[in-house]
This record gives structure tokens, sequence and C-alpha cells, in this order.
């Protein structure tokens, strides 16, 4: 027994520093999923408010306050939709990887997933709902005595023709 002592000594050790790690949480974890087949069936006059009947994948932004709502427009006439789904997210890259994977359609610029769009991994829905993009605006205060940092910005973002 007694060259058994230092053997569970270590043991004991060991189950002592793996128990403090029971309340924190640590490590990684990972979720997959085979390829589904959306359960989209794509009608040429699919609406918005169709939406409802198949899965989507949401996006809670903290500026929002809650789950983006999905903006559409057409012929002058604009909607909001609020769609259900069993997953959600914060970013954009883990809606489209929900996206490729299977999970629901996603709400997502068309500009960000090109290329999914250009190799067929991902199709686009309600393409007569969603007119192109204007772009992006940059809104500062105030043009008095910018810094020479905020000038550059300015000049890198500003749309040239």
């Amino acid at each position: 027994m007694l060259a058994l002592g230092p053997a569970f000594g270590a043991i004991d050790e060991q189950l002592s520093q793996l128990s403090d790690f029971r309340d924190k949480p640590a490590g990684k974890f990972r979720i997959t999923a085979g390829q589904h087949a959306i359960d989209t069936i794509l009608w040429p006059r699919l609406s918005p408010q169709e939406l409802a009947a198949h899965r989507c994948i949401n996006l809670r932004l903290p500026s929002y306050g809650g789950f983006y709502a999905w903006e559409f427009a057409r012929e002058g006439q604009e909607v909001r939709v609020r769609v259900e789904g069993q997953v959600a997210f914060n970013g954009v890259p883990q809606l489209i990887r929900a996206a490729l994977d299977g999970f629901g359609l996603a709400y997502i610029h068309e500009d960000v997933v090109r290329k999914y769009l250009d190799d067929s991994r991902l199709i686009q829905v309600l393409a007569d709902w969603t007119p192109p993009f204007p772009g992006y605006h940059l809104y500062y205060p105030s043009r008095r005595h910018p810094s020479p940092a905020f000038t550059l910005l300015v000049d890198a973002l500003r749309h040239h023709e």
C-alpha cells in the first residue's frame, strides 16, 4: 500500500485541479450538421409575409434592441418582417455559415455573400423585393477643424466615380 500512496496523492491532486475548472467555462465547442435541404419552395410570387412558413436565421444586434426585422421594398411599398427560426446569431459570419450549412434563410447584404451566390452555394430569394443598396453613408456632426487622421479617413471612404 505504501508504494501506491504517491500515486493516489497525484490522482487526488489532479482531481482537485479539475474541480477548479468546473465553474469556469473554458475550451472550444463546435456545432456541426450535415447539409440540409432548404425547406423552401421558390414560388415565383413569394412575398416577405410568407417567410413565416420557412426556417429563418435571426440576427440579434445589441444596438437594435433585439432581433433585426428584415426590410423589403418593391414598387414604393416598404415591408419589415420579423422572422422565426431555431437559431440566432450576433454576427454576420455566423449567419453566413448557418445559411451555408442549410439551417434556413438568412437576410444578408448581397455584396457580403457574392462569392457564394456566384458559385451557387447560396441562392437569392425575394430578389424582386430587394432593390439595390444605395451605399453606406458617413455621418459626423461637424466639419470644423477636423483632425488630419479624420480627414484621411473621410478621403479614403469617399466614393470616387
